[in-house]
């Protein structure tokens, strides 16, 4: 059985498509694995957390409450190569305000959704307290949002119901150096990652309040390519405890960044 705790504090800036966003999220998770004979492990856990984004420099905001249910599992077939894998369901409450003009606008909406990630690591290559991991993954997201109107003014808008299909591959590798100490572990980590969005445009159906006639929305993608860097230390003591410590800045290619400070805190018992 574990738990582990998730602060997140970053933004992205303005580009000829967005707005300037700023984000803050917390989440709690709980979870439960079993090892599967010599080289393998299950479990499922169960998360809850919040998310709040601010959009411009107006009053525009939207919040979040998210939970979400998840089975995963890690296999060693051969004492080289791992196999990672995550299976889960989602269900998300948004409370909207948007700016229009004079109007301030709000909104309610709920999202389900299923995901899965699939990731493929290569043997570690290691030299003396260094190791180097390679590794690929493939992530797959299907997101309903029910149907939902504004209210506040007369450009509240009507909100037909939306599917978003989400499709991405990754490429990374993994650098740490391992220093032992009389309490536990510590270990300064780098990631990096490139990330590629296969996934198609999505259309949404919308109209005003005060009227009958259906608008369509593409929204396409900002951009097909990203790049994650990620810079930290975890600790790991004899007791259990674990905390992780990052740097972290995701670059969507010509089109913004996001930087993150990331803590995870986690208890093993």
């Amino acid at each position: 059985m574990w738990t582990s705790g998730k602060i997140t504090i970053g933004e992205i800036d303005a580009t000829s498509m967005a707005s300037k966003q700023e984000l803050d999220g917390k989440s709690i998770t709980i979870g439960f694995d079993k090892p599967i004979g010599n080289n393998g492990l299950f479990g499922v856990a169960l998360s809850t957390g919040k998310d709040s984004i601010d959009i411009g420099t107006f009053t525009t905001n939207v919040k979040s409450d998210n939970y979400g249910l998840s089975a995963y599992g890690v296999f060693n077939p051969q004492n080289d190569t791992i196999l990672e894998a995550i299976f889960g369901v989602g269900h998300l409450r948004f409370d909207t305000i948007r700016k229009d003009g004079s109007d301030t606008l709000t909104g309610k909406r709920n999202a389900d959704q299923f995901f899965a990630s699939l990731l493929l690591r290569d043997k570690a290559i290691e030299y003396n307290n260094w190791s180097v991991s390679p590794y690929g993954k493939v992530t797959l997201s299907h997101t309903n949002l029910n149907y939902f109107n504004e209210s506040g003014g007369s450009t509240a808008l009507t909100f037909n119901e939306q599917t978003i299909n989400d499709a991405r591959v990754y490429f990374a590798v993994d650098l740490s150096y391992l220093v032992t100490i009389e309490s536990g572990t510590i270990k300064p980590f780098f990631q990096l990652e490139y990330g590629h969005d296969i996934s198609s445009s999505t259309d949404v159906l919308m109209h005003y309040n005060g009227q009958t006639k259906n608008y369509t929305l593409t929204l396409d993608k900002e951009a097909e390519s990203n790049l994650k860097m990620e810079i930290g230390i975890d600790l790991f003591t004899k007791n259990g405890w674990s905390v992780s410590a990052a740097y972290l800045r995701e670059q969507a290619i010509n089109a913004g960044h996001r930087d993150s400070w990331v803590l995870d805190i986690g208890l093993k018992f």
